[in-house]
């Protein structure tokens, strides 16, 4: 006996403990339901909320009457309502069994994201969630795509403007605008750019989505009608209007541009180059609000910059083509002017040249040694004049188009060019080196009068010794580099500058004879094969002339 009632004692204090485990664990789940920092819920088959814990009251700010009153779809945002909806239906059929996410919606009517999971009874029918928020994490993942796409689309319409060809500016900058409105989803986006002092500003550029549908009243209005946006854009570089409605009594020169215009909600941004202001850019919807966030303030002020800056680009190289097509036509008539000048020029001074000489025999024996001395001078005068005619028509001429440009071998060239100057290398004992030289695509005549400038040149300023000349090359991926050198007098650094400047003389006349058209004629010849000329030289030790002429 007193074995069974030490038995029935030991099961007594064993059931005893057993539901006091219960009791304490029951407890600590009511603590933890009711302590949990999560959303926890016990749903029937209906979604209807049959338990939930005060984290959905905290989390959403509804009342507990309306979480009981309602079904838990009721809170899903309108974007997920049917997909949550189709997810309870696999739920209850056991067709899904993964956790899944939505947006539940708060009582300030924004939007917090939801990770579901969730353990079904099916005999209870009766479903048990834990929601954990992560609207954090999701708007870190927005942000974080936000911001790729957003360098994405920057540097796509940035290589779009920059490395586009300038004749299609217009429609590569057509091109980005949409580009934009699609990445921002609106309806317009417009560059108005200034066009007075007074801020008169003219659209551009302007793209609409196929749904807009409103009307657009002008493309040019004085900004300063619109003193508050005005204010605005100046003091902060932006105006933005999230609802064309919430515009107060302030506004109501805007409010009427923006009724006129059919404009729901609004951006702008000003755009700048070189510090002073350009116009704006700006994107707008027609129907819908938009609570611009900075992320879209900060895209919208980047590309009005990218965009200023490209039609910055395209109108200085519009005005630098209209300049010079101004300085080519002038040129033209410039050069038309003097072959023509020179040439009516020349009558004139022969009968000057002749009418002194008929003096100077007539009255050979009647004038005095004075007078014959002045008719020498204007004779000297005449010839001289006459030789700078000659000259002054000889660099008109190589400045116009001149032959086509062939295959010449430089090697030809030069053995005309010793020919032409036979003479001249005989009589100073001259003696010229060259290796083998290329073939180049030229005007031959050029050519010929180039290397037989230089050479000229080279046997012209010598030290009194014979003169030496060694002619070469070298080749690069673009250009053919020649040179020639001399050993004669050399130049002084203080004429770099003059050296190729036309009728400039750098020596005595007396002993130098020309009148310092021969490296002007030069350098344009070498310029109309796309090359360019220049020197070195020390002052009594001789000098190289270097030219590049392109290859084609």
């Amino acid at each position: 006996m007193d074995q069974i009632k030490t038995q029935n004692s030991r099961h007594y204090h064993s059931t005893e403990g057993a539901e006091a485990l219960i009791n304490q664990h029951t407890q600590l789940t009511y603590v933890f339901f009711e302590r949990s920092a999560d959303l926890l819920a016990i749903l029937d088959f209906k979604g209807n909320l049959l338990q939930f814990n005060p984290a959905w009251e905290q989390k959403l700010g509804f009342s507990r009457t309306e979480f009981e009153k309602n079904n838990f779809l009721h809170f899903v945002a309108r974007e997920d309502q049917k997909r949550s909806k189709n997810l309870l239906n696999k739920i209850r059929q056991g067709q899904f069994r993964d956790n899944f996410e939505n947006r539940l919606y708060t009582i300030e009517t924004k939007q917090i994201w939801v990770e579901w999971n969730f353990f079904v009874d099916r005999e209870k029918k009766l479903i048990l969630l834990q929601g954990k928020e992560t609207t954090e994490e999701k708007n870190n993942e927005a942000q974080l795509k936000f911001q790729l796409a957003f360098g994405e689309l920057i540097s796509g319409i940035s290589n779009k403007l920059l490395m586009s060809n300038i004749d299609k500016t217009d429609e590569s900058i057509m091109e980005s605008l949409k580009m934009v409105g699609d990445f921002l989803k609106v309806d317009r986006v417009f560059f108005h750019k200034v066009v007075d002092d007074c801020f008169t500003v003219k659209r551009l550029y302007g793209w609409r989505s196929s749904q807009d549908g409103g009307s657009i009243i002008g493309d040019q209005f004085c900004l300063q009608n619109f003193p508050y946006a005005y204010e605005q854009l100046h003091s902060t570089g932006v105006f933005y209007v999230p609802s064309a409605d919430m515009l107060d009594e302030r506004y109501v020169e805007e409010k009427k541009y923006f009724s006129k215009n059919n404009i729901k909600s609004y951006l702008s941004t000003l755009v700048n180059i070189q510090n002073k202001f350009q116009g704006f850019f700006y994107i707008a919807t027609h129907q819908l609000e938009r609570k611009w966030s900075q992320d879209s303030v900060a895209l919208i002020q980047i590309l009005g910059q990218v965009f200023s800056n490209a039609v910055h680009r395209k109108e200085v190289i519009d005005v630098l083509r209209a300049r010079t097509r101004e300085l080519e036509k002038s040129n033209k008539e410039l050069e038309q002017f003097a072959y023509v000048a020179s040439h009516d020029l020349k009558e004139p001074l022969r009968m000057i040249s002749s009418y002194v000489q008929l003096l100077d025999k007539k009255f050979e024996t009647t004038l005095d040694t004075e007078a014959k001395e002045f008719i020498s001078y204007a004779v000297d005068g005449v010839k001289r004049m006459h030789n700078l005619i000659n000259d002054l028509l000889e660099y008109s001429k190589v400045g116009k188009q001149g032959n086509a440009h062939i295959e010449t071998d430089i090697n030809n060239v030069l053995d005309i060019v010793k020919l032409n100057l036979g003479k001249l290398i005989n009589e100073n004992n001259v003696s010229i080196k060259n290796k083998k030289l290329p073939n180049v695509v030229a005007d031959p005549s050029q050519m010929v009068q180039l290397f037989q400038n230089l050479i000229d040149n080279a046997i012209k300023f010598r030290k009194g010794k014979a003169p030496k000349i060694e002619i070469g090359y070298k080749e690069t991926a673009t250009h053919f580099n020649f040179h020639v050198r001399d050993n004669g007098i050399g130049i002084d650094p203080a004429y770099r500058n003059k050296i190729f400047v036309i009728f400039q003389r750098l020596n005595n006349r007396n002993i130098y004879i020309g009148n310092g058209i021969g490296l002007s004629i030069c350098k344009r010849i070498v310029e109309n094969h796309s090359g360019s000329i220049w020197f070195k030289s020390k002052f009594g030790k001789g000098s190289t002339f270097y030219f590049s002429i392109k290859k084609v």
